[in-house]
């Protein structure tokens, strides 16, 4: 659900905001902080362009969201996430290289 894609994390400064960066980096997704000080108006309209996958610590009507202070359940297992392959992209030609190799 997450991987590959953006999570909105509204947490104030502190150890739980990289907590949940970590683990979003973790699940291959990338982390788009936000501060939990803006106007309603104003996270609103940043959590709406973004479009996340997820929103953590804050309040974001119509969206999958993780409340500040979330625990999850204790009988969950701990074990590591298995390892992401990185995605074959593309390689760009270089500057005066013939077409065809890079």
């Amino acid at each position: 659900m997450v991987q590959d894609s953006f999570v909105t994390i509204g947490l104030p400064n502190g150890i739980e905001w990289f907590e949940a960066a970590i683990a979003v980096w973790k699940l291959g997704a990338t982390p788009a902080p936000v501060s939990a000080k803006l106007p309603r108006l104003e996270l609103e309209a940043i959590v709406e362009l973004a479009d996340p996958a997820l929103v953590v610590g804050l309040d974001a009507p119509g969206r999958t969201c993780l409340p500040a202070g979330f625990t999850p359940d204790p009988s969950l297992p701990d074990d590591p996430l298995p390892v992401k392959s990185p995605r074959r992209g593309r390689r760009r030609r270089r500057a005066g290289a013939p077409a065809g190799r890079s």
